[in-house]
């Protein structure tokens, strides 16, 4: 009776194998996107009449999505049978009674799971590679909207005024939060050269939209559109905010050079300037 069921499965398997339709998985991986590829799952045992006379291998098939080459989600699409150990670009589809059967006939060994699942490890990549893109991605919002919010407490000033604020303010926190201090010395400085009323609470504002990493600051951007007279005066703006506590640190050194020479200002002026605190 068990080697007349077993004949009926294998009849059932012979018969169930050319009506399958190979089917041709998409090969070109593009900048993003996703694409097909298939896993080795075990050895499809099965007698040479019941595969055409094919070698044929059980494999998973699994669908990669990807951006920037990297790997966001892998997806499973069910079993197939290949040849090649699944290493080919040609797979035929596995229903999952069909793969019933054929476990039922032994054919596909018993510890094979009916439903394929995506490897541990490709998930947990996914998540590190989906975060290591998110990161610069949320990193680049918010600088964006500190952007957006420095720009409109600027806008409504002349363009000397809005680069004497934003490069008093940055010198201020480059070595730490804003003191009162120094707000003060800047709202009164600028006051003072450029006959603008200037509110406190304004300043404090644009200092909390600064990029507080150095290295992200364009320091040539504070002089576009200025003359080299106007970059000398922000250049001595920024080190009268620094001298204010009669002391330089080396953050603060670090900025006046940087701002320097984005403004093509000789570091004997800087030295000039900055000569008596060192």
């Amino acid at each position: 009776m068990i080697k007349a069921y077993r004949h009926a499965l294998a009849t059932f398997a012979v018969a169930m194998l050319p009506s399958i339709v190979e089917a041709k998985p998409s090969k070109g991986i593009s900048f993003s996107g996703e694409y097909e590829f298939l896993d080795l799952v075990s050895v499809y045992d099965a007698p040479s009449s019941a595969t055409q006379g094919r070698s044929l291998f059980v494999c998973h098939r699994i669908n990669k999505h990807h951006m920037y080459f990297m790997p966001t989600r892998y997806e499973s699409r069910g079993y197939v049978l290949a040849e090649n150990r699944c290493r080919t670009s040609k797979y035929i589809l596995l229903t999952p009674d069909q793969f019933t059967q054929a476990q039922k006939a032994g054919y596909i060994p018993q510890r094979v799971p009916p439903v394929p699942t995506i490897d541990p490890i490709r998930r947990i990549g996914t998540y590190w590679w989906t975060l290591s893109l998110l990161l610069p991605l949320v990193a680049w919002a918010k600088a964006k909207r500190k952007a957006r919010a420095r720009r409109s407490e600027l806008d409504r000033h002349p363009l000397f005024t809005q680069r004497m604020i934003e490069v008093a303010c940055n010198a201020a926190v480059c070595d730490g939060p804003l003191r009162d201090a120094e707000i003060t010395m800047i709202r009164a400085a600028i006051e003072q050269v450029a006959s603008v009323p200037l509110d406190e609470t304004e300043i404090r504002r644009v200092a909390e939209t600064l990029e507080v990493d150095p290295s992200r600051i364009s320091f040539s951007k504070f002089g576009n559109d200025l003359t080299q007279s106007q970059k000398d005066l922000l250049l001595e703006l920024a080190v009268d905010v620094v001298k204010a506590d009669r002391f330089i640190r080396p953050p603060e050194i670090e900025f006046l050079n940087r701002l320097a020479r984005g403004f093509g200002i000789p570091q004997a002026r800087l030295a000039q300037l900055t000569g008596e605190l060192k």
